[in-house]
């Protein structure tokens, strides 16, 4: 089982104590039931107490409320479907551009096949404004870091440089050598992005922009239950192979930056492999606040294959 922190347990266990035997665990919660800790109510019921912790044990949630009172709560845990029947699957249209790798294009078919195999549906749907989403998102990610990492400044936060004769030259070394070079070029970006006279040309158009992908995603969502698209535009690459040229990198975002731009849950899994042997991903995106649904396709397509199981030869 999975280890559980029982800093709830008070006071037969210390804080930080660790249960790795089942067996111990339920005689703690009869030890705490017959010392009358625990009543057959608190295995039901609601409450309005503020919460300071919360563990899961199987199907018991364990909660530690402000007055340290200990409740457990049964969960209702649903059995996840393997197949997918009355599942809608949207296929944009936007996603399957020119460029797109002729070995990931064909894994992506195959992969919906087998969705298709196992009851679902599938239609077209548009997303118009995707060809937007990677200028979008490499304007509102670079200024939000470069607002977020100003505090970095080697006087209340991380790493702080010994060299430096006055304050000036110990922001400067701090944060010139605490910073990657990635770090330091989304900082340029963003400092520039919102600087004076260039705010509403460039992060105001960009959140405007960021606004109509939400809503296209919205329309389509109207039409199916989820999205398949391929994870990136082609199979993996190697590691560090394209740390020196930063565009290609972002490029390779294409297709997963649009449902953070929207809000929206994603999960990316293995479909297939190129000839090389480099995997290639399957992404699913469901509505906002519907990660069941998400789970329920990606659980479904893994127990219908094996590409899951298998490791690329490195």
């Amino acid at each position: 089982m999975n280890l559980l922190s029982v800093k709830s347990l008070k006071p037969e266990f210390k804080d930080n104590d660790l249960i790795t035997n089942t067996d111990d665990f339920q005689q703690t919660i009869t030890q705490q039931t017959k010392n009358n800790i625990l009543t057959s109510e608190d295995f039901d019921r609601s409450f309005k107490t503020e919460i300071k912790c919360e563990w899961y044990y199987k199907k018991i949630a364990i909660y530690l409320t402000d007055n340290n009172e200990i409740l457990l709560v049964k969960l209702a845990i649903k059995q996840t479907k393997k197949d997918l029947k009355g599942i809608r699957l949207g296929i944009p249209d936007e996603y399957f551009i020119e460029g797109l790798d002729p070995e990931v294009r064909e894994a992506i078919e195959k992969a919906i096949k087998v969705m298709k195999g196992l009851g679902a549906k599938t239609q077209k749907v548009s997303l118009p404004h995707t060809k937007y989403a990677l200028a979008i998102y490499y304007l509102i990610a670079p200024s939000e870091a470069s607002s977020n990492l100003a505090r970095y400044d080697g006087v209340k936060y991380g790493y702080r440089s010994k060299d430096g004769e006055n304050l000036l030259e110990m922001y400067i070394n701090t944060r010139s050598q605490g910073f990657g070079q990635e770090v330091k070029r989304r900082i340029m970006l963003g400092t520039y992005a919102l600087s004076a006279g260039y705010y509403d040309a460039y992060y105001r158009k960009a959140s405007q922009g960021r606004t109509l992908i939400r809503k296209d995603f919205e329309e389509a969502f109207k039409e199916c239950d989820l999205i398949v698209t391929p994870t990136t535009p082609t199979p993996a690459f190697k590691l560090g192979e394209k740390t020196t040229d930063p565009l290609q990198m972002y490029l390779s975002d294409i297709f997963t930056i649009p449902c953070n731009l929207a809000g929206l849950p994603g999960i990316s899994i293995p479909c297939g492999f190129s000839k090389e042997g480099l995997p290639i991903g399957l992404q699913l995106l469901a509505p906002s606040f519907q990660e069941e649904k998400l789970i329920h396709g990606a659980y479904a397509f893994e127990q219908a294959t094996e590409f899951h199981l298998k490791r690329p030869k490195l």
